[in-house]
Order: C-alpha cells, then sequence, then structure tokens
C-alpha cells in the first residue's frame, strides 16, 4: 500500500513557481534574439503611407536618414529625416546602435541601396531602404 507524501503538493506547487519565474525573466530575451517570433509584424516603412503616418503621430522607432547630397537635402526632404551621404553613411553612425531601426532613402533608389549594403556589412540588423524621395506623395520639408 503506498502512502501520499504529505509534501508532494507544496513540492508541485514550488516547482510551478520556480517554472513561471524562468519563462518570466527569460521570456523577453528569446523574443530579442529572434528565437520567439513577435505577435506584432513590423511596420512596412516601405510604404509611403505607413511611413507617412508613422512620422505624423510620432510612433515609429527608426532614424530616417537621407542619404544625398547635401544640396539634395536642402532643395527638399521627408520631415524627420537626417542628412547623412552615402559617401559618409559608414563613419557618421558610431553612435547608433546597431539593432536599431534605420530607413534610408536616396533620389532614386541606387544610393540607399548602397546605404543599406555599407550598414549591413558593418552588423547593422535592422535596415529598411525605402527606396526614392519620388515615391513620396507627401510636402517636403525645407531647412
Amino acid at each position: 500500500m503506498k502512502t501520499k507524501n504529505p509534501n508532494w503538493k507544496a513540492i508541485n506547487q514550488f516547482g510551478k513557481a520556480v517554472l513561471l519565474l524562468f519563462v518570466f525573466f527569460n521570456l523577453p530575451s528569446l523574443y530579442a534574439s529572434g528565437n520567439v517570433e513577435s505577435s506584432r509584424p513590423e511596420p512596412d516603412y516601405r510604404d509611403p503611407a505607413t511611413l507617412q503616418a508613422a512620422l505624423e503621430s510620432g510612433t515609429g522607432e527608426f532614424l530616417l536618414i537621407d542619404v544625398r547630397t547635401r544640396e539634395e537635402f536642402e532643395a527638399g526632404h521627408i520631415p524627420g529625416a537626417v542628412l547623412n551621404p552615402v559617401a559618409e553613411i559608414g563613419s557618421r553612425l558610431p553612435d547608433v546602435p546597431k539593432d536599431f531601426p534605420l530607413v534610408l532613402y536616396c533620389r532614386s533608389g541606387n544610393r540607399s541601396a548602397q546605404a543599406a549594403d555599407i550598414l549591413k556589412r558593418a552588423g547593422y540588423t535592422s535596415v529598411t531602404d525605402f527606396g526614392g524621395i519620388n515615391r513620396w506623395n507627401y510636402p517636403l520639408a525645407r531647412p
């Protein structure tokens, strides 16, 4: 005849508590490592309407970078963009964390594609190539 262990219930509850604590403290690192997919998809900043909505609402967590020349930037740029010409892109971003989302654009999409490639090779993991400003259907900012 088997006897019940009076401590089994306490041991079982302790085990559940340990498991819950393990999941609670390790879940953020699982999401950050990419081992668990987020239930919320990342916005597609290649779409002009999505980018415009994020800029207007201030909800987007990204750095918008114009990789054209200073003269092109001053002639008109997407509001909120910072200038970082493609020729200088590698040397002017050391203060930006490599996993911080970056959205790049130029005139037609060629230089932004080059800049995206440079950044990805340098270890930046969240780089979106918007393409050319010629796709932007909203007012431009001027200094």
